[in-house]
């Protein structure tokens, strides 16, 4: 097995140069705003910002420019950050900053994102199931600083799926779909080890501050707990799940940690539902969809529809779900099991007009700095990015 990775830094302005079409070093801003700090960081490229400016008709979204930066060229810069065309929503303050294509000048194909998790230092993890590799980005950049991959023809990195990262290492981990297990890389992107021979069609994937994982199977309708990342250490949590909410688990796939490690939440997108589990596999609470009339939880309408993702909040017990049969996202209160807020919607009102800011969406993760990363299940080449106040 030929192990390929690539590592790339940016270089410094002040260094003698750089790659044709690629910043030097970014220039961020910071200027003051009532509720929080903005950062805007400068557009690259060679396209100016006139060159870039909005010429949208009347009714068109406010954020429609976008900086096209092209792979042949050798830009890794592939986001364009705009803090002066947020878009605002009337639920909470939800901004949309960038839409970063994870396709760099190494692909050969669009990206297809299939995960997406933050570091603990704010860069944006994702996996690219199309060009058979895992990347990271800093987010505000969209500047590519790891990728990773293995094998020569990717025979051994088929279809990367759900993405973590493990707090205390910095190491990635990322299901394999088509290779029915779990792959471990180091901080730096070095393949180290696979694990998970017993799954089938692994999908989501949690971990745990101790160090251990849970993955959840899409093939077997299971939830795996992985002790020390070992094959030795396997706990099925699916029995105990389904003996607490005294029905069969249907697709579970998005699954979340508490920051603590005390409890997991997962979403099943077959019986549109959200459970908070123990790490022992104990139900501690479900959030059920009504089935017939239904009173609304406030001015939210109760319930999922084939929920795709979540993403628990950091220092919080509420978690933020990818509602995407609906297409929203809402917050979910774990203590009360109920909807609070709709963070995103796909019909938001503006003056006398009503505007989609998310369509479907399948995919989400929340960042320590107040970050949001959403991905739309009909537009997989795209990580749209929104600055999210609480």
């Amino acid at each position: 097995m030929r192990l390929k990775m690539r590592r790339v830094i940016s270089q410094d302005s002040s260094s003698g140069g750089s790659a044709p079409n690629t910043p030097g070093s970014a220039d961020i801003l910071n200027q003051s705003h009532p509720k929080y700090m903005w950062r805007e960081s400068k557009m690259f490229g060679k396209q100016s910002l006139d060159e870039c400016s909005d010429s949208s008709q009347d009714g068109d979204p406010p954020f429609k420019r976008k900086i096209r930066n092209s792979a042949s060229e050798g830009n890794l810069s592939n986001s364009s950050w705009d803090e002066e065309r947020v878009i605002p929503t009337q639920d909470v303050d939800t901004h949309l900053l960038q839409k970063l294509d994870p396709r760099t000048k190494f692909d050969d194909c669009p990206a297809m994102v299939t995960g997406v998790t933050f570091k603990n230092n704010g860069d944006l993890v994702v996996s690219d199931a199309e060009n058979h590799k895992v990347k990271c980005f800093d987010v505000r950049t969209g500047q590519l600083k790891i990728e990773c991959s293995v094998g020569s023809n990717q025979a051994t990195l088929r279809h990367p799926c759900g993405v973590t990262v493990l707090k205390k290492t910095d190491q990635i981990l990322v299901t394999d779909t088509e290779n029915s297990d779990v792959k471990l890389f180091t901080r730096d992107g070095r393949y180290l080890a696979s694990f998970g021979r017993d799954l089938q069609r692994p999908k989501g994937i949690a971990a745990l501050p101790n160090g251990n994982v849970v993955v959840t199977d899409v093939g077997s309708n299971k939830v795996v707990l992985y002790q020390n990342l070992s094959e030795k250490g396997v706990v099925d949590l699916t029995s105990e799940i389904e003996n607490g909410c005294q029905g069969k688990l249907g697709q579970p796939a998005g699954i979340s940690a508490s920051g603590d490690g005390a409890h997991l939440v997962i979403c099943d997108a077959k019986t549109n539902s959200v459970l908070n589990i123990s790490v022992d596999g104990q139900l501690l609470k479900g959030y059920y969809t009504p089935t017939g009339s239904a009173e609304d939880q406030g001015s939210i309408s109760p319930g999922f529809l084939g929920p795709g993702g979540l993403s628990q909040e950091w220092h919080a017990n509420t978690v933020l779900v990818a509602d995407t049969g609906n297409s929203r996202v809402v917050r979910l209160d774990l203590d009360s099991m109920t909807l609070t807020r709709v963070v995103l919607s796909s019909q938001v009102q503006q003056g006398q007009t009503k505007r989609c800011q998310v369509t479907e969406p399948e995919l989400i993760a929340v960042g320590p700095d107040g970050l949001l990363a959403v991905v739309e299940r009909q537009n997989r080449g795209v990580v749209k990015i929104y600055r999210y106040m609480k």
